[in-house]
């Protein structure tokens, strides 16, 4: 007797590891969500954006009055807003909302092992409440994975231009981002994958982990609010 409570245990125990595993295997063949998020996105540099970046060693020298002071490009028409630092624990939560809704159908493989394992249990056949635990366990320490990805990132030299203060001009051809009259950055609407309006702000996924996050206020009137959102939706990244 006491061979067949040690043989049930282990039995048990097994099985546990089995669905375990088989949730890991699962998680793994079929996520979209690449382990190591992409560097900050920028296209390969023009000549223009090459005499910006140039600029960028310029402006921690002197500058002797003799040489050429280059200007960023701008467009007369274009849309401008005030200066802007997207703040560290916003872009966490942007970067965890955006987390939560590409990963929202792989919440079937946990609660599926938990639904066949309820049946199980219920039918008598093999009653195991480890499963329970596990599924949860390991579904907590995924989340939270991805959580101390998203906080690292805010500490990583690679990915802080993301929080730089950049004051914008848009146009229907590109979004240039500014630091000052001299440097700045060019990005083509082409890179933006898709976007959303918030409550109080436009929010551009360029890729997974990187945003671009316009709130309202930061624009000068409403006109340029509502010159913004049309090009969004001539570019169909918002819906008409």
């Amino acid at each position: 007797m006491f061979n067949a409570v040690r043989k049930d245990k282990l039995h048990q125990f097994l099985l546990t590891v089995f669905y375990f595993r088989t949730f890991l295997i699962s998680r793994a063949l079929f996520s979209n969500f690449a382990l190591h998020l992409p560097g900050p996105c920028f296209e390969q540099p023009s000549q223009t954006e090459k005499i910006v970046n140039l600029n960028r060693v310029m402006a921690k020298v002197s500058v002797n009055k003799h040489q050429p002071v280059y200007q960023m490009p701008t467009n007369p028409a274009a849309v401008r807003t005030k200066k802007y630092a997207l703040p560290t624990q916003k872009y966490i939560s942007l970067a965890m909302r955006y987390f939560f809704k590409t990963q929202l159908k792989w919440v079937l493989i946990p609660v599926a092992l938990i639904l066949i394992n309820a049946v199980i249990s219920l039918t008598g056949i093999y009653p195991n409440l480890w499963i329970y635990i596990t599924v949860v366990v390991a579904s907590i320490l995924y989340v939270l994975f991805w959580l101390i990805q998203f906080t690292g990132i805010t500490q990583l030299a690679q990915y802080k231009p993301m929080f730089e203060k950049f004051s914008y001009e848009i146009d229907n051809r590109q979004i240039l981002m500014k630091l000052n009259v001299k440097e700045g950055s060019v990005m083509k609407w082409e890179q933006i994958v898709e976007g959303y309006k918030d409550k109080d702000a436009y929010v551009l996924v360029i890729s997974k982990g990187q945003f671009l996050h316009l709130p309202f206020n930061i624009f000068t009137s409403e006109h340029d609010i509502k010159v913004f959102e049309r090009i969004l939706k001539q570019k169909e990244i918002l819906k008409a």
